[in-house]
């Protein structure tokens, strides 16, 4: 009788945890992604304290435009009641000795599960120009994920796809895809958010020019069309040799996306353009051409003033016939958050249309949101807008970008390589030029 109780105890506690374990399964399968990437924290008394890092260009003005940011969230349900935020900054360039110590320090807290819950930065780039008038070298240039991609692959971040399906404030329908998929992991999650982005485009005043050429063509074709116009698109006015690929990095194999023999025809192509333009005494205007490189978005408002020309927006094509775009400001919530409700609520806040039409931290570039391109009120009142035709053309440059990519250290490299190659003497200098850059873009995948 006393192994019969036994048994049947053992049978019943059996059946418990099962029904336990049953019970446990269905709640967790009701909320796919949300909190099984978080780290778990002990629980807190008082308002949830996030801690945000922005981390812009110009440090003085991020301050400025946290403030802004303050102020917007003031009306998000729970502030100061339910969660709280401290801004947190890095040094600027000018001490980039600190700077640089400090980056190496937040990325390990961030690999550790600490630092901040919320990331709000760029990544940088400096022309040799603007480093020359800043006095400052090249150690100055450090972001904090060098590489965004490998941070993704290093679990820094929160796959945010259960929290975007509950999201209360932004349209994540309304943001451009093929931007935003530059944020997802090789799973296919949303790990980083794209808040701005920029695309280079050549404007020609609609009344002068008709393009002679079937468009879109590669970047190769653009420089061999033998139409003036297209061979200024094709040369472009900067970041020329980053944007003619289709992709610099292959993230699978972990190496540069094409060759030293395809870079070096590239820059002998652009060159022996631009010193066909310069003997011929050649100039865009000449071509109808208002400027044959702008990146549009809000510091683009000269141009896009409310009684602007209506523009045929020619993209400077990369080698595969597609745009390529890089991402601008970005936004991601550590893996490492005790609060992963509030950060994401946060950063959704951020980015609502709203947001996007009110808060400085949008002026740099064009933000996500497929809206915000007919109308933009500048920072400094200034009004820009696109016209229905110019909003058009738009639509219809931004539907070709093929490749969107974060400035790294390749594409810093690619762009330096083009102010480098642009005054090479002769052919010897070219080469030498591009096989030493090359080599220096193997060596920075190979350490990243």
């Amino acid at each position: 009788m006393k192994r019969l109780y036994i048994t049947f105890a053992i049978l019943v506690f059996t059946m418990l945890f099962l029904l336990s374990c049953s019970a446990r399964s269905g709640y967790e399968k009701s909320f796919p992604q949300q909190n099984t990437e978080a780290v778990s924290q002990p629980p807190s008394t008082g308002p949830a304290m996030l801690r945000v890092l922005v981390d812009l260009r110009a440090s003085d003005i991020a301050i400025h435009r946290t403030e802004d940011i303050k102020e917007f969230l003031k009306e998000m349900p729970g502030y100061k009641e339910s969660f709280d935020i401290q801004f947190e900054y890095l040094p600027t360039f000018d001490s980039a000795s600190e700077r640089n110590t400090e980056i190496d320090r937040l990325r390990l807290d961030l690999m550790q599960d600490k630092g901040p819950d919320i990331i709000i930065c760029q990544n940088f780039y400096m022309d040799p120009q603007e480093l020359e008038w800043t006095g400052l070298s090249k150690t100055g240039l450090k972001s904090i994920f060098n590489i965004p991609q490998s941070a993704m692959k290093q679990r820094l971040f929160l796959p945010l796809d259960g929290y975007i399906a509950n999201a209360r404030y932004t349209e994540w329908d309304k943001l451009l895809p093929a931007v935003m998929d530059a944020g997802k992991d090789e799973k296919g999650r949303q790990v980083i958010v794209p808040m701005t982005y920029k695309v280079n485009t050549s404007l020609f005043e609609k009344e002068r020019y008709a393009p002679s050429g079937k468009l879109p063509m590669s970047r190769e074709e653009l420089l061999n069309s033998g139409d003036p116009a297209l061979e200024w698109v094709g040369i472009s006015r900067w970041e020329t040799v980053w944007d003619a690929f289709g992709g610099q990095i292959d993230y699978q194999k972990g190496e540069l996306a094409f060759s030293e023999e395809e870079l070096l025809r590239i820059c002998r192509q652009i060159a022996a353009a631009r010193k066909g333009k310069e003997t011929k005494d050649e100039h865009y205007n000449d071509v109808g051409c208002v400027v044959p490189g702008v990146s549009i978005g809000p510091q683009s408002f000269s141009f896009f003033g409310a009684n602007c020309p209506e523009y045929i927006m020619i993209p400077a094509y990369n080698t595969q016939g597609g745009v390529t775009a890089s991402v601008g400001v970005y936004g991601a919530v550590s893996r490492s958050t005790a609060y992963p409700e509030e950060a994401f609520a946060v950063l959704d806040k951020l980015m609502s249309l709203d947001a996007m039409k009110t808060l400085d931290i949008y002026a740099a570039d064009m933000p996500v949101h497929v809206d915000m391109c007919w109308r933009w009120n500048c920072p400094a009142g200034l009004e820009w807008r696109l016209s229905e035709w110019n909003f058009a053309q738009y639509a219809a440059l931004r539907e070709q970008i093929n490749v969107v990519d974060y400035m790294t250290p390749v594409n810093r490299e690619l762009m330096d390589l083009w102010y480098q190659a642009d005054a090479a003497e002769d052919e010897a200098q070219l080469e030498k030029l591009v096989h030493d850059s090359y080599t220096r873009m193997r060596m920075i995948l190979a350490e990243s």
